[in-house]
């Protein structure tokens, strides 16, 4: 006996071995993260940190021809349709710093729109009594995407009113991530599709909960109706959302409802993510245009681009790349509200010099976590952060808004949080917005927000107990994964 465990312990070393090998000659990892990896291959015990590497760390598993046909296929005959050159002229106006609108069109190829309507919701409940409304409201086509939809009052609350629409003629689509979903029982959906409806599962799990693909997760959250209105930002479908859940209360989060030219975009992507999922050749339809891209009759301006990322394109870290151009390019102030910061050297060093350079920069944090190993990452920040001279503030709460503000003029709402797993492993859907008045509403937001917050002082770092300061450093060495 003694000698089969040596032999597949020697087993197990040399495989553990071998994905070291794969991880720095062909997977080309980030230095930081094959050194996460090691540390947790000599935590784990063999065997199993193998396994934790191949669920968790080697991928994507992505069918890269199937993805390159379908962005050809989909985006290439939408470009037809749509006319993207109409949407890469670049403002001039000196009343506004367009200097993100350049950024995102040239390096994320995101069209430039200008007429669009935006309204921001502040919480849950107001987005959801809207949605609603629309989905009521809808004449021939409802598509959605989310990331969570939970099995409670809220998530049978769309169920039911999708279910209902389709006995109206209305054609629905759902997409939601399997991963996301995990715990909610699949019969949830039964409804919709005995109606007609369409639901996909994205990278559906063969077996429950075990996926190949359980790293790479689709966190967007989109809604299109009837080709015209589009929800995007970081509210889920779920009742915790609307502070209903016992301990992650009061519940704070940011999403926006748009009206205008941007609704194309958002349309273009779940596209292409519903052709990934699905067979079906929608752009074959008859009338497509009239249908998913109806021309626009808004005439308020509000330059809006929709900016994708995820390990499905070239420049996966698109949204990344935006949120560091926009901390580089500011001249006055910022301001940020994430649930979460893990942050890359390349991140933490443009926060510390931007405020070094005598930007003011305010960063908004959640008091109550809802992942403490993640909130432990997050913490383990705050003090460089402080020494920078960046203020920090906890809300009496949990924030889950995903919102970064600029100066006067550019923001950005949408999914990715301040995060390695939102810039490199997620697929993420933001909207930039280059407005005056999106920018002012969004600070008076944060600022209304500062008074149920509590401002990080010097004394936050010598009040932590050894215990938190050591979870801190421990979970700080798996940033990478996370």
């Amino acid at each position: 006996m003694a000698v089969i465990i040596l032999i597949f312990s020697w087993i197990f070393l040399l495989l553990n071995i071998l994905s070291i090998l794969i991880m720095i000659f062909f997977e080309k990892k980030d230095i930081r993260s094959i050194q996460s990896w090691i540390l947790m291959f000599l935590l784990l015990p063999p065997g199993f940190s193998l396994y934790v590497y191949f669920i968790f760390g080697r991928g994507p598993k992505l069918n890269k021809r199937k993805i390159e046909a379908r962005n050809f296929r989909v985006f290439n005959e939408i470009q037809n349709i749509l006319n993207i050159k109409d949407y890469s002229e670049i403002p001039q106006d000196e009343n506004i710093d367009t200097s993100i609108l350049r950024f995102n069109l040239l390096h994320n190829k995101s069209a430039i729109t200008e007429c669009n309507d935006v309204k921001i919701f502040n919480t849950a409940y107001e987005k959801f009594e809207e949605l609603i409304s629309d989905l009521k409201n809808a004449k021939h086509t409802i598509h959605i995407l989310y990331y969570i939809i939970k099995n409670d009052t809220i998530g049978n609350l769309l169920i039911n009113t999708l279910t209902e629409k389709v006995k109206e003629g209305v054609n629905v689509r759902l997409i939601y991530d399997d991963v996301g979903c995990i715990c909610v029982p699949k019969k949830m959906f039964d409804k919709l599709k005995e109606a007609g409806g369409e639901v996909y599962p994205f990278f559906p799990s063969y077996l429950k909960f075990i996926n190949l693909n359980l790293n790479y997760r689709n966190h967007r959250k989109i809604v299109v109706i009837d080709g015209k209105i589009g929800y995007v930002g970081g509210v889920n479908i779920g009742d915790e959302y609307m502070s209903l859940h016992k301990r992650l209360t009061p519940w704070k989060d940011c999403h926006l409802k748009i009206i205008g030219e941007s609704v194309n975009f958002l349309q273009l992507q779940f596209f292409q993510d519903l052709a990934y999922v699905s067979n079906h050749k929608i752009e074959t339809e008859e009338n497509f245009r009239e249908k998913y891209f109806p021309k626009s009759n808004v005439t308020k301006k509000t330059y809006t681009q929709i900016v994708a990322s995820g390990p499905d394109s070239k420049n996966y870290e698109n949204i990344k790349s935006s949120y560091l151009r926009m901390l580089y390019n500011a001249k006055k102030e910022i301001f940020i509200q994430t649930p979460y910061l893990g942050l890359d050297e390349s991140f933490l060093s443009a926060l510390i010099t931007t405020a070094q350079y005598g930007i003011k920069v305010r960063i908004m944090l959640p008091t109550i976590y809802d992942k403490r190993i993640v909130y432990r990452v997050t913490s383990s920040y705050i003090n460089q952060l402080l020494e920078a001279g960046i203020e920090v503030y906890l809300y009496k709460g949990f924030i889950h808004s995903k919102v970064i503000v600029m100066d006067d003029d550019v923001s950005s709402v949408g999914t990715a949080n301040f995060n390695i797993r939102s810039f490199s492993l997620n697929f993420e859907v933001n909207a930039f917005i280059t407005d005056k008045s999106i920018n002012s509403q969004l600070k008076e937001i944060f600022y209304n927000d500062i008074k149920n917050c509590t401002k990080v002082d010097e004394d936050y770092e010598k009040n932590k107990s050894l215990f938190i300061k050591i979870e801190e450093c421990l979970s700080r060495l798996f940033t990478p994964l996370f």
